[in-house]
């Protein structure tokens, strides 16, 4: 269970990760830095992917919390 939710959230890291390179390589010819792209995108744009970053963080640390109680059980601490 725990290494199922593992690889959920590095896919979530990811996803987030290639969803600002994607919206990046999308407006690339209109801005040529990053601060002018924050303004040219919505907020709720950049929510999602933020989002989406820091579920894939929390399920990979549910995931290790999840295996280290599962080697406590078993080795019977």
């Amino acid at each position: 269970m725990h290494i199922a939710i593992f690889v959920m959230g590095i896919f979530l890291v990811v996803l987030s990760g290639l969803e600002k390179i994607i919206i990046y390589l999308t407006l690339s010819n209109k801005v040529g830095d990053i601060v002018s792209l924050k303004v040219l995108v919505p907020n709720y744009i950049w929510l999602i992917t933020n989002l989406t970053f820091a579920g894939g963080v929390l399920m990979i640390i549910v995931s290790l919390y999840l295996y280290y109680l599962s080697m406590k059980k078993k080795n019977g601490h």
